[in-house]
């Protein structure tokens, strides 16, 4: 059994704060500034990419550290309009895994139209 890995938390932090900083200075900065800064922010290991309960964005550290700084940008970004959009509040009644599927698809295609870049480590994910 191989030993867990240890995290430099304080650097990783740092990086993320790098990343924030990208949206802070981007085109819609204005609306999506307070969003972010209204969100709270945790690494977990819990799932092998990022995801939101809609009041915390959970990033997997090795996804984090596995993506460009474009990729890492454009996660963020995707973490953020599952927010914005409401999709915990609109999913009603329907099978949650479909619709999480079918609303990484809406986000994504809305990034690349955005011209960002999707450089992830799980590229098949979303």
């Amino acid at each position: 059994m191989s030993e867990p890995v240890i995290y430099d938390y304080a650097k990783l932090n740092r990086m993320l704060d790098r990343t924030k900083s990208k949206v802070f200075l981007g085109t819609h900065a204005a609306f999506l500034g307070p969003l972010m800064a209204s969100l709270n922010f945790e690494w977990s290991t819990a799932a092998e990419t990022s995801w939101t309960n809609y009041l915390t964005i959970f990033w997997n550290p090795e996804d984090f550290l596995g993506c460009t700084e474009d990729g890492r940008v454009s996660t963020l970004l995707h973490e953020l309009a599952h927010v914005y959009r409401l999709h915990g509040i609109r999913q009603g009644n329907r099978c949650p895994d479909i619709w999480n599927i079918a609303c990484d698809i809406c986000i994504n295609r809305d990034l690349l139209d955005m011209g960002y870049k999707l450089e992830w480590k799980y590229p098949g994910i979303g």
